[in-house]
């Protein structure tokens, strides 16, 4: 394969269709705009996945909270029936006392 010379840089001939050229200009705005339109959409993704965060954030605090509550509410219970049972057994003792 022969060198290059420097006269035979690259150039468009006049033998190539408008519609070429029209086709590929038209490729390039085309590929700009689907970018583009692509970039917006990530976006909006990424402020709902930063919305969705805070929520989970929010439902997770809540969850650990009402844990929490149902613990105290459980010992409360048990304390209750500790009470309940006293009391049952004296009301027992009463009524074997009183024929």
């Amino acid at each position: 394969m022969p060198p290059k010379l420097a006269d035979e840089s690259w150039h468009l001939d006049k033998k190539v269709p408008v519609a070429i050229i029209v086709v590929l200009v038209g490729q390039f705005l085309l590929g700009l705009w689907f970018i583009a339109k692509l970039d917006s959409k990530v976006e909006e993704q990424a402020a709902r996945l930063a919305k969705t965060e805070a929520q989970v954030s929010v439902i997770d605090r809540e969850a650990r909270e009402f844990g929490n509550r149902i613990v105290r509410i459980e010992e409360k219970t048990s304390s209750m029936l500790t009470i309940l049972q006293r009391l049952e057994r004296v009301l027992d003792g009463r009524r074997t006392e009183t024929p």
